[in-house]
């Protein structure tokens, strides 16, 4: 079946939503199901059709979240106006090994430079690609609070997976939002291949 076909909108019942994901090779416990299947609600109020795709989205998502985060986001800074290359500067710990890197890049726009020099400290990670990056208010006001949520692929699996975060400031809101959905694809990895990804080699440690 062709990964672009739609499979189920908001109308889908719990029994319809379980058997498509069978039909995808996800077996879920009742516990994983049930709260995939409230994400599943959720996406469906705000997307009239949801695809394969997103539906291993959610699941890999829910599967995830039991799981700790290897790589967590210290600082980042951006620098950015009409006559600055953008550019940001990033600083990760591994929480495994307890090292620290940073890395400074630049890019198309600050978002950009922010996820590239997250994702360019972690080996693996330099070849994902981005699906999608909205933004949405989630407050009102000058000081509202702004919800980041990324989609991304591992291309060489083709998983696809959520990051989500908020913050008054947008762009730190989607540097953790896009570490969010990294941390999901590595363990994935993990989990199917047994192993860790390791931190970067050209980087040396900070701490």
């Amino acid at each position: 079946m062709s990964n672009n076909n739609i499979v189920l909108g908001k109308h889908s019942g719990r029994h319809a939503f379980r058997q498509r994901l069978t039909e995808l090779g996800y077996e879920l416990s009742d516990n994983d199901l049930n709260r995939s299947f409230v994400r599943f609600k959720e996406l469906a109020d705000k997307k009239k059709e949801i695809s394969n795709a997103d539906l291993e989205s959610i699941v890999n998502d829910e599967m995830k979240m039991d799981l700790e985060d290897r790589f967590k986001m210290v600082r980042i800074q951006v620098l950015c106006g009409d006559s600055n290359v953008p550019t940001a500067v990033a600083t990760l710990r591994d929480e495994q090994s307890g090292h620290e890197t940073t890395l400074a890049t630049t890019g198309t726009g600050p978002v950009d430079a922010a996820f590239k020099a997250l994702r360019e400290q972690i080996d693996g990670a330099s070849n994902i690609k981005l699906l999608e990056y909205t933004v949405s208010s989630v407050t009102a006001g000058i000081d509202a609070l702004g919800e980041v949520t990324v989609r991304i692929q591992d291309p060489s699996s083709g998983k696809v997976v959520f990051g989500r975060s908020a913050n008054t400031d947008v762009i730190v809101a989607s540097a953790q939002a896009y570490l969010n959905a990294v941390n999901r694809l590595i363990s994935l990895r993990n989990t199917k291949e047994g192993q860790v990804q390791a931190i970067h080699p050209q980087f040396n440690s900070l701490a």
